[in-house]
């Protein structure tokens, strides 16, 4: 799904016409911009905030822990190293968003997602 973005983070500010995503994965250590600073600005977006978002990385630090929390997080997820391994993992998330999560009545938040599953892409 792409979209066009024009904040400093590159956080997708124009959604009109494009269904919203079940949830963001997003890496906490990215190599521009930290994944710390992409949700603050998701948290701070009024169409975005509600929208779940799955910290991912590959450390266990507790202070990264706690400050994802603190900004809104939805759940930190340490990912494995092993690439088919790190795959599952990635694909046993979208599941739970998708299926196992409810959401809000008249939410347009996972409507990427229902497409996904009535097409079986899930």
């Amino acid at each position: 799904m792409a979209a066009k973005h024009s904040s400093a983070c590159g956080v997708w500010t124009n959604w009109d016409g494009m269904p919203q995503p079940v949830a963001i994965l997003l890496d906490i250590r990215m190599p521009k911009v930290s994944g710390l600073e992409v949700l603050r600005e998701i948290k701070s977006d009024a169409r975005l905030k509600n929208l779940p978002v799955v910290m991912l990385t590959s450390s266990r630090q507790g202070p990264d822990i706690a400050e994802c929390y603190e900004l809104g997080a939805s759940a930190f997820v340490v990912m494995p190293v092993c690439s088919a391994e790190f795959f599952e993992a990635v694909k046993a998330l979208g599941k739970f968003w998708a299926v196992v999560n409810e959401r809000p009545e008249g939410s347009k938040a996972g409507e990427a997602g229902d497409e996904l599953l009535a097409t079986g892409r899930v």
